[in-house]
């Protein structure tokens, strides 16, 4: 492979024309193979039973604003971690992003009432995650 400097100076283009080199690989000897299975590292997260459109709709058709909040007319979202098992039960709820007691109660039943779950898979293993969900709640 032989190299070349070349100054640029104040051109905006150069031509550049490129040689093959004689050194090259003729032949390739394989010294070794392996027969290590390949693993399916695929990740699909968990998700409601009849995915998340459905899941939206049962939201939608499903919450009940609490009443005093309504005539005060107020408005805003509750954010929650669903912990979810490898058999797709729902283990926990916290609240990350609070909008009042009323409106978190709301949240958590809306999840505990709702649809089943699919667990998260890794390959085709079933394991546990966590699912991040917004409730909002808009007059």
């Amino acid at each position: 492979m032989e190299k070349e400097e070349i100054a640029v100076g104040g051109k905006s283009e150069i031509e550049i024309e490129l040689y093959s080199d004689v050194a090259q690989l003729s032949e390739v000897v394989v010294t070794g193979y392996s027969t290590q299975k390949q693993t399916d590292d695929t990740y699909q997260a968990a998700s409601p039973v009849g995915g998340f459109s459905s899941f939206n709709d049962y939201i939608e058709e499903n919450l009940q604003y609490p009443k005093e909040a309504k005539e005060n007319k107020m408005e805003g979202k509750v954010v929650l971690k669903v912990f979810i098992s490898s058999t797709g039960s729902i283990k926990n709820i916290e609240v990350t992003k609070s909008l009042g007691e009323e409106f978190d109660k709301e949240a958590i039943r809306l999840i505990e009432e709702g649809p089943k779950w699919l667990p998260a898979k890794r390959g085709e293993q079933s394991v546990e995650s966590t699912k991040r969900i917004r409730i909002k709640f808009k007059l």
